[in-house]
């Protein structure tokens, strides 16, 4: 199977916080716009990439076992 290089934020907003709606899009948003994950522009889409959702569940699983 192959392994998605770019997420759409509703598919980042499922992964990273268990489940798509509309609050759990914007948390994905504001991440992009502080900065605490890249988000690509593509028109008028946004998508993260694939490493950025590991880097990000890594710091989470980090800052837990802390």
């Amino acid at each position: 199977m192959v392994q998605k290089l770019l997420y759409t934020i509703k598919e980042a907003a499922e992964i990273l916080l268990g489940e798509d709606n509309l609050a759990n899009r914007r948390v994905v948003r504001k991440l992009g716009t502080q900065g605490d994950i890249e988000v690509k522009q593509v028109g008028r889409k946004f998508f993260v990439p694939a490493n950025e959702i590991q880097k990000f569940k890594q710091l989470q699983v980090s800052s837990q076992a802390s």
